[in-house]
């Protein structure tokens, strides 16, 4: 079994918990019912991927395949960390976050750059009809402008003003209008932010202070609900495009995942398993498997049986270890085939 989660996980766990923090209390839980569970923090970079995510990783495998590999959780621990190194290890550099984003000629890109042209031709016709614009508007009911001014002077930024775009940077760049007021502040303001910027990819969706803590030169972790702003391309990443950088790509299939809603896409990419630590994970678990299966396989030293003991004694005898180690081999062969399935 494979489980993920935050690193939240790894914090101090309630009251009456079966360890110091709720993770301690899973791996306490599964060893009760005969599972073993190894955790291991993975992220993505260390495949080579351009992003960062880090997770809590779960291997949980029963407590008699241990037992045949005469390891001990320690031993265990240290197999599956030296599998999962010999994974890792191999990209030398991380691979360019453009790997992982479509041209801007893509026609789903020239298709999300026409549906924001109109989106903007039909908000400025709705400004015109009302008698006033919705920054002024926004400036009276959100607190957002507040709090950025607040974050600026901690930084010793200059005082907050409200900066928009040039027209000539919405000429060159039409993405800029997918933005909103907050968002544009965000950009310019507490990340300091050109238009176009250095390779990069931000949730901008996220409160100034957490935008800071996850500010990088490549790409912050995919969320649902999330506004991924390519710092270089000056627009937010599509659907598919948040997909790729869950390494999740169809192949030939990919012309039928461009049909649904980008949006659609953007939750399914914010709620899936980053797919390089996924398959690293059960790689890892179907060595361990493996190595347990060539020590149950290998044949055992014949012993002479005890003087003692009659032929029908030894008939017997014989009997009943031959049943047990078929049912022992049939509920292994069971989870090794559920498993794989």
């Amino acid at each position: 079994m494979i489980a993920e989660n935050v690193l939240g996980l790894t914090t101090r766990g309630k009251e009456g918990g079966l360890g110091e923090s709720n993770l301690d209390h899973c791996i306490a839980g599964m060893r009760s019912i005969g599972w073993w569970g190894i955790s291991v923090v993975l992220d993505p970079r260390l495949f080579g991927f351009p992003v960062s995510r880090q997770r809590v990783w779960i291997l949980a495998i029963p407590a008699r395949l241990f037992r045949a590999l005469n390891l001990s959780p320690n031993d265990a621990e240290t197999l599956v960390v030296q599998t999962l190194r010999q994974l890792t290890a191999a990209p030398a550099e991380h691979r360019p976050l453009d790997d992982f984003l479509l041209e801007e000629t893509h026609p789903e890109v020239l298709q999300m750059y026409q549906d924001i042209r109109r989106g903007a031709a039909q908000t400025q016709k709705t400004q015109q009809q009302t008698s006033e614009g919705p920054r002024s508007k926004a400036m009276r009911t959100c607190l957002w402008p507040e709090a950025h001014a607040k974050q600026c002077d901690r930084l010793g930024l200059p005082l907050w003003k409200p900066l928009h775009p040039s027209a000539a940077d919405f000429s060159a760049f039409p993405g800029l209008q997918q933005l909103t007021d907050r968002e544009v502040d965000l950009v310019r303001n507490i990340l300091c932010m050109e238009f176009p910027d250095r390779p990069g990819a931000v949730d901008i969706s996220q409160s100034a202070g957490r935008v800071l803590n996850k500010a990088s030169s490549g790409s912050t972790v995919v969320t649902p609900n999330g506004r991924l702003y390519l710092r270089h391309r000056c627009r937010l990443a599509c659907g598919v495009e948040a997909l790729m950088l869950q390494g999740i790509h169809m192949g030939a299939a990919m012309d039928q995942v461009f049909r649904w809603p980008s949006e659609k896409l953007k939750d399914l990419a914010g709620n899936a398993f980053q797919s390089w630590c996924c398959g690293a994970m059960l790689l890892t678990s179907l060595v361990v498997r493996s190595l347990a299966w060539q020590n149950l396989l290998e044949p055992a030293v014949p012993r002479s049986p005890p003087p003692e003991l009659s032929r029908a004694d030894q008939r017997r005898r014989a009997e009943l270890s031959l049943a047990a180690d078929a049912e022992a081999d049939a509920e292994l062969w069971s989870d090794t085939f559920a498993a794989r399935k």
